[in-house]
């Protein structure tokens, strides 16, 4: 049985993702899902830098460095579409697709390489399409668009879950340096993306200028006391989600190195449900008895895929 320390620092870690998630969509709401994506995981590889530094491992090289690069890449697109789903469509269908998906392509990883699957793999599988089946069915997000929130949730669990699949190839020796490369490349990413699109928003005001339309500040409202504090309040809710996303992270490794890190990953696993419950309480968010169905099977399939 997993240790009483273990059990409370995968916990720990899971209410870690599932706060630090719920901020950085706030952010992406006050900012843009490339800002609070680009200041939250700057955040993180800094903090991670200081853990590699720390903890004294070695980077990864060859094609360790391209699969690193590559989880990179798959942990930026999956937090954004995570941040814009949670601030644009219903968290309650989001959050629980996105953990889903994360285990599932793991898995399925896995099984293409051969590896054996047990009696209790194909039950926890099937019912996490019964959760898919009860979260998916008859959903709308707030602007009345079928499947919106669906596809992001999908989307999203399917880049987390290539990125773990990613990292799941590295040696002990080189977890840290790899963890480090991803944080870095997410970042760069995501404010590769925030360049783009702010360069692009600029050459389309500026086109609008010339037409006699209003000047660039006007537009963005730059000055004004109002514009000020949502930015002051978006970076720091960006900051925070930075935080919390290191906190999970090492919530994580404490509860894998302490105990079962099956056990481990099916505990911090459940961090949609943190997601879930600040919506409730802070977005007064309400959860239909098929959602809530589904969340159930969920919870149980991924706790039966870790096994």
């Amino acid at each position: 049985m997993l240790e009483i320390g273990a059990v409370s620092a995968a916990l720990l870690g899971a209410a870690a993702y599932g706060t630090g998630d719920f901020i950085g969509s706030r952010a992406a709401l006050r900012l843009s899902t490339f800002s609070a994506v680009a200041i939250a995981q700057t955040v993180a590889m800094v903090l991670m830098l200081q853990h590699f530094l720390t903890d004294g491992g070695a980077m990864p090289t060859g094609a360790l460095f391209s699969s690193s690069v590559l989880a990179g890449l798959a942990y930026a697109s999956g937090l954004m579409l995570l941040y814009h789903g949670f601030a644009h469509g219903r968290i309650g269908v989001v959050a629980p697709l996105c953990g889903l998906f994360s285990i599932l392509v793991p898995l399925a990883g896995e099984l293409l390489v051969g590896e054996g699957t047990t009696e209790w793999h194909l039950i926890g599988i099937a019912l996490c399409c019964l959760a898919v089946v009860f979260i998916a069915g008859s959903t709308r997000d707030r602007n009345g668009r079928l499947g919106f929130s669906v596809r992001l949730g999908v989307l999203s669990g399917v880049g987390y879950g290539v990125a773990d699949l990613c990292l799941g190839i590295m040696p002990a020796e080189a977890a840290s340096g790899a963890l480090l490369t991803t944080r870095s490349v997410a970042a760069l990413t995501a404010t590769g993306l925030l360049c783009w699109s702010l360069a692009r928003r600029s050459a389309i005001r500026s086109a609008e200028a010339e037409g006699a339309g209003p000047p660039l500040a006007a537009l963005l409202d730059v000055g004004r006391p109002r514009f000020a504090l949502r930015l002051h309040h978006g970076v720091l809710l960006a900051v925070l989600a930075g935080i919390f996303d290191m906190l999970g992270h090492i919530g994580y490794v404490s509860a894998a190195v302490a105990g079962n890190m099956g056990v481990a990953a099916a505990l911090v696993a459940l961090f949609p449900a943190v997601s879930v419950v600040l919506a409730i309480l802070f977005l007064n968010e309400r959860i239909s008895r098929s959602q809530a169905v589904g969340f159930a099977c969920s919870i149980a399939g991924v706790f039966l895929l870790a096994e």
